[in-house]
């Protein structure tokens, strides 16, 4: 009896796993994997170190920054390095940005028919800053391929702005880690 009922248990163990195993994983779309990004980094609250790399024909340049969010409606972007701009902040309340320059203490207000314009040197425009974007819903998204970005495996996502979208993008390329869905690089 004891050998019978140890192998029904090593069959009923054996059913399982194979079970397990033989169930269909669902691959996920670029689009649920996008989602996933976007709520990672989003909350009621966030605050993160990054750095922006504008690559022009003329220049490089690196900017290392420090943000605080809440929500979507309110931010503190504060540049840590290169020394000469350290200190410079720009502060998004609803839809108006102020920017402080610290080498001429001045505060200036970001008119409407400046919204456009880059910011800080790079293609963002202030008008970027405000707007509530989302990838999911203004942009076609396609798995790209994978790639290392700082030693990080992601995902290569290639977005395709959707024609009624009110985007200034032709197209970006956005990695995404695979080990905890946060952008690695846009």
């Amino acid at each position: 009896m004891r050998r019978l009922w140890n192998t029904v248990l090593l069959g009923a163990a054996a059913g399982l796993l194979l079970w397990g195993t033989a169930a269909p994983v669902q691959g996920q779309t670029a689009e649920e994997i996008v989602k996933r990004a976007e709520n990672a980094i989003k909350g009621k609250t966030s605050h993160g170190i990054f750095v922006m790399r504008v690559v022009t024909p003329d220049y490089q340049r690196t900017l290392k920054m420090e943000s605080w969010w809440v929500g979507n409606e309110k931010a503190l972007i504060k540049i840590i390095a290169p020394a000469k701009e350290a200190g410079n902040r720009t502060l998004k309340i609803g839809n108006e940005i102020w920017m402080y320059l610290r080498n001429t203490e001045t505060t200036i207000r970001i008119p409407p028919s400046m919204m456009l314009q880059s910011w800080n040197g790079s293609d963002y425009t202030y008008d970027d800053l405000v707007r509530e974007s989302n990838l999911v819903r203004d942009y076609k998204i396609t798995l790209a391929g994978t790639d290392t970005v700082d030693g990080a495996a992601c995902w290569k996502l290639k977005l395709i702005p959707k024609p009624e979208a009110p985007v200034v993008w032709g197209k970006l390329y956005y990695w995404v880690r695979k080990q905890d869905y946060l952008p690695a690089r846009v």
